[in-house]
C-alpha cells in the first residue's frame, strides 16, 4: 500500500471516528436530558395539587387562571421547539416511532387553537399572546393520528 493511500485511509477512518463520536455523545446527552425531564415530575405534581386544593377550596377563578398561565407557558416550550424531535441525535427514537409523536403534537395542538380561539392566551405581553395564536395557526387543519399502528 502506498503512503499517499495510507494517509487516505487514515483521514477517513478520523473523519469517520470524529462523526460517530459526535454522534454517540449527542445521543448520550439527549437521552439523560430526556429521562431527566421524565423523573422531576415534581413540579407538574405540585401544579396539580396547587389546581385542585384550588378549586376544592371554591376558588375556580384562581384555578382556571392557574391553569391558563400553565397552558401559555407549555405553548411557548412546545411551538418554539418542536423541531428538535428531527434531530441526528433523536434518530433511534424516530426510527422506532417515525413521525407518530409528531403527528399527536400537531393535532393535540389544532384542539388547543381551537379553545384558545374561544378563550384567548392570558398572558400579560400583548405580543406574546399574538405570538402564540400565529404559532398555532399551522396546526389548524391538523389531521388525527392513527393510533391503531
Amino acid at each position: 500500500m502506498s503512503r499517499n493511500t495510507k494517509h487516505i485511509l487514515f483521514a477517513i477512518a478520523w473523519l469517520f471516528s470524529i462523526a460517530a463520536a459526535y454522534f454517540v455523545g449527542g445521543f448520550h446527552g439527549f437521552t439523560q436530558g430526556t429521562t431527566t425531564e421524565l423523573a422531576l415530575c415534581g413540579p407538574d405534581a405540585a401544579h396539580s395539587v396547587g389546581v385542585l386544593t384550588l378549586l376544592r377550596a371554591g376558588k375556580t377563578d384562581v384555578a382556571i387562571n392557574l391553569l391558563e398561565l400553565n397552558l401559555d407557558s407549555q405553548l411557548v416550550s412546545c411551538i418554539q421547539i418542536q423541531h428538535f424531535y428531527y434531530s441526528p441525535f433523536n434518530l433511534p427514537i424516530r426510527f422506532v416511532f417515525r413521525d407518530r409523536p409528531v403527528q399527536i403534537n400537531a393535532w393535540s395542538l389544532g384542539r388547543v387553537l381551537k379553545y384558545r380561539e374561544q378563550y384567548p392566551p392570558v398572558a400579560a405581553d400583548s405580543e406574546l399572546r399574538q405570538e402564540l395564536m400565529q404559532g398555532l395557526e399551522a396546526y389548524r387543519d391538523a389531521p388525527k393520528p392513527n393510533l391503531g399502528n
